[in-house]
């Protein structure tokens, strides 16, 4: 059977300053995981006490109570270049707060499949690396609908693959990477969360908006 060794301290480091990158992490794994790999970060203690337009911003396991799930905030933050990478929650974030409509579900399995592994999110992963996460095997939680715009699935999930566990969200000068993966959750025991996080964070943290020249001809 094959099997997948993943060097859990070769992922990419983030190229942000202390206090360009935010992190607001309720449960602690991914504070740890950054002082464990040498990344200053700027630590907010709740959602309600974030900095002024963050380079990047992490929401860690549950940071998002259900009252901010659906506040304009985020998209906004989004659109004013904050790049924001919002960790497993049971509360996701949703309508007025995205700029797609991904729907939500309480849907958890254990098998998940990427949508594109030259992703720059998946460096260093397979395929096979989405199947039965350590611990309980769980490697999602409380999934989206696939949108039917304004968002990118990167890794599909459930019934038809009709879902999608990680979805990226381009708005105005920054974006939105929503993981749905239990990533926070795992992030002190499974080497792929870990891996993932850190070609997440890297990813945030590099983004630039995509701009293509057009011609019009009237």
């Amino acid at each position: 059977k094959a099997v997948s060794i993943i060097n859990t301290d070769a992922g990419p480091k983030p190229e942000a300053a202390k206090a360009d990158l935010v992190v607001v992490d309720p449960h602690g794994t991914v504070k740890a995981r950054l002082q464990k790999r040498g990344i200053e970060f700027t630590e907010a203690a709740s959602v309600d006490q974030l900095p002024p337009e963050p380079k990047v911003l992490v929401l860690g396991k549950d940071a998002v109570p259900e009252e901010k799930s659906t506040d304009p905030m985020w998209y906004g933050m989004a659109a004013r270049g904050t790049r924001l990478l919002v960790l497993d929650q049971k509360s996701p974030l949703h309508y007025q707060a995205i700029p797609a409509d991904l729907d939500l579900t309480d849907f958890a399995g254990r098998v998940a499949f990427s949508e594109d592994l030259n992703h720059p999110v998946f460096a260093g992963l397979e395929q096979k690396d989405f199947f039965t996460w350590s611990k309980d095997h769980i490697v999602y939680r409380n999934c989206y609908k696939k949108a039917s715009k304004g968002a990118r699935s990167l890794v599909q999930c459930d019934l038809q693959l009709n879902y999608s566990a990680l979805a990226e969200c381009q708005a105005g000068e920054g974006t939105m990477l929503l993981c749905q993966l239990v990533v926070g959750e795992k992030l002190d025991s499974d080497p792929v969360a870990q891996r993932l996080f850190d070609n997440l964070l890297a990813y945030a943290a590099s983004y630039q908006p995509v701009r293509k020249a057009t011609a019009v001809a009237l």
